[in-house]
């Protein structure tokens, strides 16, 4: 399956930099940031396998920081598990992301019967991203979104989720956890990926247009195709999420987490 689509050639590894930065009202209001990312490279058969997860901790929910970072935590082990060959990423269904959340729920359960809480107090949405060289999984319960670049054209993979009422989204949590998980999978090369929880959906997203705002993007993933370090970036993205540019339009936790594997010369994208 895909094994003999078009691969990108092994001197364009990937390039990462990624934060979760606490939102205003939660500085206001001593609540911890419940935002929560992972993102990986692993190596399978020679191969880097991008690894990607976040999470966005409900703000009701009292133990959501916890259940935001555990779940991100044990989808990149539960994956990397999963990755033993090339072959195997394409054992990974739906029916594997329904097996990982029910497992990250269980361990979620023991720790609420530790602290004397329910499973609902960890609530979390859950963003997966698995990207080879010529194939890709993805997979979401919640809001927030994953965005690729194909083909030159930056995509958004699934829409943010609205729950039942409104300002309220699907958590791994919920009772309906396994209808509202989204997956999809393609046998392409993604050439840059973005994955956010919903302190920026507005600046990232065009609800108008249901679209991705390029403009947001762009100028974040060139910096990331130049760089010759991305250890510098880090500081900048946790500065420009913390910034009163983006506080002015979000006083939400925010998590933004930028994977490339362009070349700096490579106009195409």
């Amino acid at each position: 399956m895909g094994f003999n689509r078009l691969r990108l050639p092994p001197v364009t590894p990937w390039k990462l930099v990624y934060d979760s930065v606490q939102g205003t009202s939660h500085i206001v209001h001593d609540m911890p940031c419940q935002d929560a990312c992972r993102a990986v490279i692993h190596t399978v058969e020679n191969e880097q396998v991008l690894i990607v997860a976040c999470g966005d901790g409900a703000g009701s929910a009292m133990h959501s920081d916890f259940g935001s970072l555990t779940a991100c935590d044990m989808v990149v082990e539960l994956c990397k598990a999963q990755l033993v060959s090339r072959e195997s990423f394409h054992d990974i269904t739906q029916v594997t992301v329904v097996n990982w959340i029910e497992t990250i729920r269980q361990k979620l359960q023991r720790e609420a019967e530790r602290r004397e809480c329910t499973l609902r107090d960890f609530a979390t949405t859950l963003l997966i991203a698995i990207v080879m060289d010529d194939a890709a999984f993805f997979a979401q319960i919640g809001d927030g979104a994953i965005v690729i670049r194909q083909e030159g054209q930056l995509r958004c993979v699934f829409w943010p989720q609205s729950g039942e009422y409104v300002n309220v989204t699907n958590f791994i949590t919920g009772e309906f956890f396994r209808e509202n998980l989204q997956t999809h999978a393609k046998l392409d090369p993604i050439t840059e990926l973005a994955v956010f929880t919903d302190g920026i959906e507005r600046l990232a997203l065009r609800f108008d247009a249901l679209d991705v705002h390029a403009p947001f993007f762009e100028p974040m993933f060139r910096q990331l195709q130049v760089s010759s370090d991305v250890e510098t970036l880090f500081a900048p993205l946790r500065d420009f999420l913390g910034s009163d540019a983006v506080n002015r339009r979000t006083d939400d936790d925010k998590t933004l987490i930028l994977a490339s594997r362009v070349l700096c010369n490579d106009h195409s994208l």
